[in-house]
């Protein structure tokens, strides 16, 4: 499962953003 990856890659995508 990608738990932390998933959360990692929306909290990058947010602070991207």
């Amino acid at each position: 499962k990608q738990n932390k990856m998933d959360f990692k890659c929306r909290f990058i995508t947010i602070d991207e953003t």
